[in-house]
């Protein structure tokens, strides 16, 4: 049957609301169109997908780093709370981008939190921590106590460090050298 059909026989057509329905967000309708595999979240592909038919292309290292960024419980994917909190930010996808520099400190973070992360979860428990701990002592950016320092580095409070919690911590680091600010709370200055 065809859409004009439909219409005069006064049946919904694709995408309108059946009498009596509400009304779904626009946010919940894209998440629903791109959760193809209907398991309540957006994959990589899936993310991929809805980036490109909205006009911005990823790169395999955007991509990436878009999942990192919006994956805030490190499950994996993209559930709809996360989504919806990319999806009302206005600058939403420039935030998936970054300019060489900002992508090369970007890999060089990703890589030393893969290291540390043994069991590959997407976070670093505390007995995990001890190698990334020391590491970062050596570089001078965290304090000697090694609870102190998963403590500092664990915004949540949750005991694990997750990959944006080390990203968001790291571009604090870089943020108060760039700009010679005091040393990050519960730290003393380091040379």
């Amino acid at each position: 049957m065809s859409v004009k059909e439909r219409a005069k026989m006064g049946m919904p057509m694709p995408g309108m609301l059946k009498p009596g329905a509400e009304q779904k967000p626009i946010s919940r309708i894209m998440f629903d169109k791109y959760d193809v595999d209907g398991d309540s979240s957006i994959g990589p592909k899936e993310f991929k997908d809805l980036c490109y038919d909205l006009g911005h292309y990823l790169s395999e290292q955007e991509l990436e780093f878009g999942l990192q960024s919006l994956d805030k419980d490190g499950s994996g994917a993209i559930e709809y709370n996360e989504f919806l909190e990319w999806w009302r930010n206005n600058d939403r996808f420039e935030m998936l981008k970054l300019d060489d520099a900002a992508l090369a400190k970007r890999v060089d973070a990703s890589a030393t939190f893969r290291q540390f992360d043994d069991d590959n979860s997407g976070t670093i428990d505390a007995n995990e921590f001890e190698g990334l701990h020391a590491l970062l002592l050596e570089r001078g950016f965290c304090p000697e106590d090694k609870d102190a320092a998963l403590k500092m580095l664990d915004s949540n409070g949750d005991g694990v460090i997750s990959f944006n919690e080390y990203i968001t911590w790291m571009e604090n680091i870089e943020t108060n050298k760039e700009f010679g600010s005091k040393p990050l709370p519960g730290m003393t200055a380091m040379e």
